[in-house]
């Protein structure tokens, strides 16, 4: 085999590895449906082509909204299913349409169009909040002292989207400055 047979060779199997990570091994961490004042997760979803955002994150036992909005005219795309939930609605072009469910049970979850070509994830979660209470406990009762649980009482908590602030109370006690802990970072209260 000739270099220039062999560099060609090469390149063609560099770009076949490339395409297949890209459309199949690239997870996609998705979106987190916003909470409502009505107390629903909410997210709106763009039909055209496919489904943007095609990975949407809820929590379970929470009621869920998911707002469609059809932009373009292919037949594919008319109407929308979540097998998983009993839910079907047809996709009128130019609107908006809501499909509200309440998900029971964390996992993954398919949405597609009526052919299954455009296709969708809602991943739900059994509590995307961690329990800073259980945390605190957790930390508190490493050596079990009474002096170690009222340190852990006596640290002030402030939420800050997805971090927790703590600092001492100026006593002596618990962190002398302030600390971020990343909630992701925290251990599971199971």
């Amino acid at each position: 085999m000739t270099p220039d047979k062999v560099v060609v060779t090469l390149v063609g199997l560099a770009a076949i590895a490339a395409i297949a990570w890209f459309f199949w091994m690239v997870k996609k961490p998705g979106v987190k449906a916003g909470l409502t004042s009505g107390g629903y997760q909410e997210a709106m979803v763009l039909v055209k082509g496919g489904y943007t955002p095609d990975v949407i994150v809820v929590e379970r036992g929470k009621p869920v909204r998911l707002n469609f909005v059809r932009t373009e005219s292919a037949s594919c795309s008319e109407m929308v299913m979540l097998p998983d939930f009993n839910k079907t609605a047809m996709l009128p072009e130019g609107e908006t349409v809501a499909v509200e469910f309440l998900p029971d049970r964390a996992g993954e979850f398919e949405f597609q169009c009526q052919m299954g070509m455009l296709r969708g994830k809602l991943v739900v979660k059994e509590d995307i909040r961690p329990r800073i209470g259980t945390w605190m406990d957790r930390i508190s009762s490493l050596d079990g002292s009474p002096a170690a649980r009222s340190r852990a009482g006596d640290w002030r908590k402030s939420w800050t989207h997805n971090r927790i602030r703590i600092s001492g109370d100026g006593s002596g006690r618990g962190p002398a400055w302030p600390c971020w802990v990343s909630l992701s970072s925290l251990p599971s209260s199971s």
